[in-house]
């Protein structure tokens, strides 16, 4: 079960650290562009980094949500 915990926290860094950098690149297309953030990621020229953006935070929200779920079957409140 530690090793379990071991390569959730381990994929969390990873997920983090790749939506930091997914963001970053949003947002640099999006002032190449002179737009807002919002407005590139509705309207802009780039799906791709958009949808790498998108799916690593859900990648990140699913690491959390395993986590959660873990402690909720153990049994294990705070």
């Amino acid at each position: 079960m530690q090793l379990a915990a071991m390569v959730l926290c381990g994929s969390f860094i990873i997920e983090g650290a790749s939506l930091i950098v997914a963001i970053q690149a949003v947002k640099e297309g999006a002032n190449a562009e002179g737009m807002k953030l919002r407005d590139y990621i509705w309207r802009g020229h780039d799906p791709t980094s958009v949808a790498v953006m998108t799916e690593v935070s859900s990648d990140s929200q699913q690491c959390c949500s395993l986590c959660c779920s873990k402690k909720c079957v153990r049994g294990e409140r705070r």
